[in-house]
């Protein structure tokens, strides 16, 4: 069964091509001095992703989740640890592994890209039609429930 070889081929091209436009017509365009900063988007991204384990992670568990190079990652936190908001720390059960931990600046900076990302995206979908919204959230929905059906991390 499944796709011819071809098939598989036309789909992975589209995909790559299509879900980055789609996410970018629908995720707001940050102005380049938000908050009066200059994060770039794997600032914010690092900045989701430290939030949303509630509590701290290594470097390299925060590059995996974002397949950027532990390198790469190490700059990033630098640049976030320099403005005040993210921490560095020992792991107390093993010294040699540093941890990265969002401070009381870096919560706040991350609560308020969230909302500002959830105000664009509340302001692109109300000029939707309903029924294109329901198409659109069918479509996540389907995207979902077949990648967890083969197992694959959603």
């Amino acid at each position: 069964m499944g796709m011819e070889k071809d098939g598989v081929e036309r789909f992975v091209e589209k995909a790559l091509r299509g879900m980055p436009e789609a996410m970018k017509g629908l995720m707001p365009k940050m102005p380049k001095n938000f908050l009066d900063m200059e994060l770039g988007l794997p600032h914010m991204h690092t900045l989701r992703v430290i939030s949303e384990c509630k509590g701290s992670l290594k470097i390299s568990e925060i590059s995996k989740e974002l397949s950027i190079s532990f390198a790469m990652m190490t700059r990033i936190v630098d640049r976030l640890e320099s403005i005040g908001l993210v921490n560095r720390a020992s792991d107390p059960n093993d010294r040699r592994v540093v941890r990265v931990k969002l401070t009381l600046k870096g919560r706040i900076v991350s609560k308020k890209i969230k909302d500002f990302e959830k105000k664009h995206m509340m302001k692109v979908l109300n000029e939707f039609e309903v029924e294109d919204r329901k198409a659109i959230m069918d479509a996540i929905d389907s995207i979902m429930s077949i990648l967890s059906k083969y197992g694959r991390e959603v």
